[in-house]
């Protein structure tokens, strides 16, 4: 009998085992998108200095004199923007990338913050997972403006976001602009 309860033991050790296992390992692809998304998000909407899109708009002064001009209008390349998405690319796939750029939310809180000279704090970043997609969360960014006279407002960013496969972002869409 005593080798029976033994065997019983070791054996619900070792389901016990496996089982925190596959719950840790679950946990741990799950905490992969989620940490690229708070990644993301902070890239996106924390801005503690202007000198990143300064030095972009300088490269597109320079871009821009060295072009041949057509009509009057010259096409930005994509190697302006390289410097920029550079940092997104640890969160991303071209997929969002691309949006970034075609949205214009790559350099979208750097120039508000140039423009009204004054720095982006991310304070926190709340997640909630859909119910529909298990790759898919929906978010909201609280976010501090502080101006150069030292005034602050507190403003909220919203929006979705999906996640591919390897916990990349894939898609964003902003619901509620900061």
């Amino acid at each position: 009998m005593k080798g029976v309860v033994g065997i019983v033991k070791r054996l619900s050790f070792y389901i016990l085992l496996a089982l925190s296992l596959v719950l840790i390992g679950c946990q741990g692809s799950q905490s992969v998108g989620e940490e690229n998304i708070k990644g993301f998000l902070n890239q996106l909407y924390h801005v503690e200095s202007t000198a990143l899109y300064e030095k972009f708009l300088q490269n597109t002064q320079e871009y821009i004199l060295q072009r041949d001009k057509k009509d009057g209008l010259v096409e930005l390349g994509d190697e302006l923007f390289e410097s920029i998405l550079q940092d997104y690319r640890p969160y991303c796939t071209e997929a969002a990338m691309e949006k970034l750029l075609s949205t214009g939310y790559a350099t979208k809180y750097l120039q508000k913050a140039y423009e009204d000279k004054c720095v982006y704090l991310v304070d926190r970043i709340a997640l909630e997972k859909s119910k529909e997609s298990q790759l898919q969360y929906y978010f909201i960014v609280d976010v501090e403006k502080r101006k150069e006279d030292g005034t602050t407002t507190k403003e909220k960013g919203e929006g979705i976001i999906r996640l591919n496969d390897e916990g990349l972002i894939d898609l964003f869409k902003i619901t509620k602009q900061v």
